[in-house]
C-alpha cells in the first residue's frame, strides 16, 4: 500500500556546487543553504565563509556565478531574534518569470520576505557573456526565516493553550499562508542554476498522501470495570444535562453506556480505529497513528497503554502495515522529562507486543509546538522526525513546505538530526466554526483538495491529520472519504 513521503530520488548527482557566503551567521546560512540545495533539489553541495556580501554559486566544472543578496542574515547583530529582525510589511511580491525571462514555473509571483539589504557588490569583468546571473531575492534568508518559525521565537503571541496562532504570523496577513513558500524559493533558485549550467539534473519526487490519526480518545465511555464504566458514564450524562446544557450529548452518551456494558469496549463510539484502518485502506493508504503514551490533567491521556485492547489495537496496526508514533502529552511540551518518560513507555509496549516501528515519530497533543525548545527536546529523546508544527487555527503552510526538512536549533544556533514532517491541515481546523468554519460540504472539500492541488505542483507530500473521534457521523465520514478520493 502507498504511504510515506515524497523525497528525492535515487538518481546520480550532477556536478558539485560551490557556495561562499558572507561570514556573519554562518552556521544558519550553511542550514538553509543546504535545505534548498541538497534536501529539496538534490544537489552535492560545499558551503565555505568568504569576503563577500552575497552568497555566490559556482558549479565545478563550468564557469559563470549564481549570485542570491543578503537580506535578513545581513542585519546588524544586536538586532537577531529580536522584533527589529522581522520583516518589513506589507512585503514587496516578485514575478520570477520576469527576471528568468519567462521561464516555466508552477506559480506567477512569491513573497520577498526579506528584500535585499542593499545592492550585492559584484563583479563585473566576467570571463565570458552571459555567466553572472543576479537572484534580486533574499532565497535563503526567507528559508531560514519559514522553517525554523523565527517570528514565532521573537513574538512569542500565544492562544489558550500557549500556541502561536496563524492570525499572528506575517503568512496570514501577507496572505502567503496557502502557498508553499520555500518551495517556490527552491524553484526559482533551480531555474537560475540552469540558466548558467543546463545540464544539471535534479533527482525525481513524486507527490504523496500521506494520512495520520491522533488517537486522543479511543474510549468515549468504556473502563475496564463495570461498575466503574456505569458510575463515570452516569456522572458524564449529569455533567451533560446540569453543567454543559446539552440533551443530545447526554442522550449519546447513554446509548454509549448501554452498548459498552452490552459488548465490552468494541461497544464504545469512539473504539473504530480498525474501521479507521479500513477506511483507509480502501484508497490503498497506509496510515500513521500517533498513540498517547501518559500525561495528566484536564488534557491527559483518557486509556492506559497498559489496557489490553489498546495492545490488541497496536498489534492490528503493525500487522496491517500502518505505523504508529508517540502522541506527546500536553504536558509534555513543556517537559523533557515527561517526553522522555512518555516515549521509553511507548517503545517498551511496542517491542513487548512485537511491533517495529522505523522511523520513530512523534506529534504533540493540542499541537503544542515551541520554537525556542520543541525541536530541541525532540531530538534529545531521540525521536527521527516530528509532525506537530501546523497552526491550529488555519490549515496551510506553516514552515511554508511541503517537503520534510532537517530542523535547527535557533538558540544554540546549531543544526539537529531530527525531521520535520510539516503537517499541512487538520480536520478541525477547517471544519470547526471556532477555525475556519468551513463545514461538512463542498467548501471543505475544496480547502483540502486546494492545499493537495499545491503540493502536487512541487512533487511534495499533502500531510493530513483526522482524529478517529471526527469520523463518528455519517457527515464527517463522507467528507473523509471525498477528502481521500480526491488527494490521493
Amino acid at each position: 500500500m502507498a504511504a510515506g513521503w515524497s523525497r528525492s530520488g535515487r538518481e546520480p548527482l550532477t556536478a558539485q556546487l560551490f557556495v561562499t557566503t558572507p561570514p556573519a551567521r554562518f552556521a544558519e546560512r550553511r542550514y538553509a543553504i543546504r535545505v534548498l540545495l541538497e534536501e529539496f533539489l538534490g544537489q552535492s553541495v560545499r558551503v565555505q565563509p568568504g569576503d563577500l556580501d552575497y552568497t555566490a554559486i559556482t558549479c565545478a566544472d563550468s564557469s559563470g556565478v549564481v549570485a542570491v543578496p543578503d537580506g535578513l542574515f545581513a542585519l546588524p547583530s544586536s538586532l537577531w531574534l529580536t522584533p527589529g529582525s522581522l520583516p518589513k510589511e506589507p512585503v514587496a511580491w516578485v514575478r520570477p518569470r520576469e527576471f528568468l525571462e519567462r521561464q516555466i514555473l508552477p506559480f506567477h509571483r512569491s513573497p520577498a520576505i526579506y528584500e535585499p539589504a542593499k545592492t550585492p557588490t559584484l563583479p563585473r569583468t566576467a570571463p565570458e557573456p552571459d555567466a553572472l546571473f543576479e537572484v534580486p531575492m533574499d532565497l535563503f534568508g526567507g528559508t531560514f526565516f519559514m522553517l525554523t518559525r523565527y517570528e514565532e521565537f521573537v513574538l512569542r503571541a500565544m492562544d489558550e493553550h500557549g500556541r502561536f496562532p496563524a492570525s499572528a504570523s506575517i503568512a496570514f496577513r501577507q496572505g502567503f499562508l496557502e502557498a508553499p513558500v520555500v518551495n517556490q524559493y527552491a524553484e526559482v533558485l533551480w531555474a537560475a542554476l540552469r540558466k548558467l549550467w543546463p545540464r544539471l539534473r535534479r533527482p525525481r519526487r513524486t507527490y504523496s498522501l500521506w494520512v495520520s490519526h491522533d488517537v486522543d480518545s479511543p474510549f468515549f465511555v468504556y473502563r475496564p470495570a463495570r461498575a466503574r464504566l456505569a458510575a463515570l458514564g452516569l456522572n458524564g450524562v449529569a455533567g451533560d444535562l446540569v453543567k454543559r446544557r446539552d440533551r443530545r450529548l447526554a442522550a449519546k452518551r447513554l446509548r454509549a453506556i448501554r452498548s459498552t456494558l452490552v459488548r465490552g469496549a468494541p461497544g464504545d463510539p469512539h473504539f473504530n480505529l480498525k474501521r479507521v484502518m479500513q477506511a483507509d485502506e480502501a484508497f490503498d493508504l497506509t496510515a500513521t497513528f500517533f498513540v498517547m503514551a501518559g500525561g495528566g490533567g484536564p488534557f491527559g491521556a483518557p486509556y492506559s497503554l497498559c489496557d489490553r485492547n489498546i495492545r490488541a489495537l497496536l498489534r492490528e496496526m503493525g500487522a496491517r502495515g500502518h505505523s504508529i508514533g508517540l502522541h506527546a502529552s500536553y504536558e509534555s511540551a513543556e517537559d523533557l522529562g515527561a517526553l522522555r518518560t512518555e516515549w521509553r513507555a511507548l517503545r517498551s509496549t511496542l517491542t513487548a507486543e512485537g511491533v517495529s516501528q522505523e522511523p520513530r515519530g512523534s506529534r504533540a497533543h493540542y499541537l503544542r509546538w515551541f520554537a525556542d525548545s520543541s525541536f530541541r527536546q525532540l531530538d534529545q529523546v531521540g525521536l527521527d522526525y516530528d509532525s506537530s508544527v501546523a497552526y491550529a487555527d488555519h490549515a496551510g503552510f506553516r514552515c511554508g513546505t511541503c517537503y520534510e526538512f532537517s530542523t535547527f536549533d535557533l538558540e544554540r544556533g546549531e543544526p539537529l538530526g531530527l525531521t520535520e514532517r510539516p503537517l499541512i491541515a487538520m480536520e478541525s481546523s477547517v471544519i470547526d466554526p471556532w477555525y475556519m468554519a468551513k463545514g461538512h460540504g463542498e467548501s471543505a472539500l475544496g480547502v483540502f483538495t486546494q492545499l493537495a492541488d499545491q503540493c502536487r505542483e512541487y512533487s511534495g507530500t499533502f500531510a493530513l491529520l483526522w482524529h478517529n473521534t471526527r469520523l463518528l457521523g455519517a457527515d464527517e465520514i463522507g467528507l473523509y472519504r471525498q477528502v481521500l478520493e480526491s488527494c490521493s
